[in-house]
């Protein structure tokens, strides 16, 4: 392990905007970089303006979301919904496919924190589409 513990001044962080499709409208967020990384695990902060969305996508690793402000619903590739308000908390396992969107009337700030599965870093993979409902 290069450095056991790391610590972050978020006033020292700065928003990336250069994630998959951030550039098109609708799907506009931000990653503040650095990211907090030890051997196995990172977390970052992610900033999503109001009405904004991600586009379907899943992660090599396994997922916590912990919402810190504003409103954002999640919709999962077998169907299940759900919409965190702030100090919620959302785990799930390495794989799913996921969107969120921004349903708040304020930007959403949230903390993602990303554990090892199986290699790491972890992988983000973006999709076409989601899988139907059924």
């Amino acid at each position: 392990m290069e450095k056991p513990v790391v610590h972050l001044k978020f006033s020292d962080l700065r928003p990336h905007w250069a994630l998959k499709g951030a550039q098109t409208p609708g799907f506009a967020r931000a990653a503040y970089a650095p990211a907090a990384e030890l051997t196995k695990t990172s977390a970052r902060y992610i900033l999503m303006p109001r009405g904004q969305s991600s586009p379907p996508h899943h992660t090599t690793s396994e997922h916590i979301i912990v919402l810190l402000e504003g409103s954002v619903a999640f919709e999962f590739e077998f169907g299940e919904e759900c919409v965190m308000g702030p100090r919620d908390l959302l785990a799930f396992a390495s794989g799913i496919t996921y969107r969120y969107t921004n349903v708040g009337d304020c930007d959403a700030f949230l903390l993602s924190v990303q554990g090892c599965v199986d290699s790491w870093p972890p992988k983000t993979i973006y999709v076409d589409t989601m899988k139907p409902k059924e």
